[in-house]
């Protein structure tokens, strides 16, 4: 953020650090709610796959509406403290950012339209894919690096190459199990990479504000 002071940009990177420090630990809940319902409808009483998929999507509906109110909560914070001059080359460079996501977004859905490869650990691959698309376009568009979100898609991927060469064989000789197991495996490395970086997110916001705040009083 070159058009804006020091102090705006550090409080941009504190409420938006917050922001998706909250955003990861909601979606990481609302995923492993919505996948213990599942087991629990699905083990206990007759599948009932319309409700099973009604209250799924009502959680994850929930949950982006949190996550999207606390984004526009966070914008609308930073731009209050910003000069007009701010607030419009702020604007300029959001609507970039918005843009080249989507399309990014887009991209990093292909895997999952053609899914080539068996099983739901297909996911990682993309959901890796939109952690370092923000990554990137963070640093290009707003000149901050969000480490957290590098490093969860890393881990992301190498858990996804680690278990194509470990799980694969598995589909030719006992293709239930194998989904089973790329389930199993999807679901646990999502919950646990967005738990993590959710609160390694909202603990390196705190950081921040402490430490800005012990370089002031010097």
């Amino acid at each position: 953020m070159k058009y804006a002071r020091q102090s705006v940009k550090d409080y941009w990177v504190f409420e938006h650090k917050k922001a998706l420090g909250l955003s990861f630990l909601i979606f990481s809940a609302s995923y492993s709610i919505g996948i213990t319902f599942l087991l629990i409808i699905n083990y206990f009483f007759l599948p009932n796959l319309f409700t099973a998929f009604t209250v799924v999507l009502l959680l994850f509906l929930i949950a982006a509406l949190v996550m999207v109110g606390g984004f526009i909560n966070a914008h609308n914070k930073v731009v209050k403290i910003m000069t007009p001059k701010e607030h419009r080359a702020h604007s300029k460079h959001v609507g970039i950012f918005l843009i080249l996501f989507f399309i990014g977004l887009l991209l990093c859905m292909v895997p999952l339209i053609f899914y080539v490869y068996p099983g739901d650990i297909m996911f990682l691959l993309s959901i890796g894919g939109v952690l370092l698309l923000l990554y990137i376009i963070a640093a290009f568009i707003f000149n901050y690096k969000y480490y957290e979100l590098a490093f969860a898609s890393i881990f992301m991927w190498a858990v996804f190459v680690v278990s194509v060469f470990l799980i694969t064989p598995i589909y030719f000789s006992n293709a239930a199990l194998f989904e089973v197991i790329s389930f199993l495996i999807t679901s646990v490395t999502i919950v646990t990479v967005f738990g993590i970086s959710g609160i390694m997110l909202l603990a390196s916001s705190a950081e921040e504000i402490v430490r800005k705040s012990n370089l002031a009083k010097f």
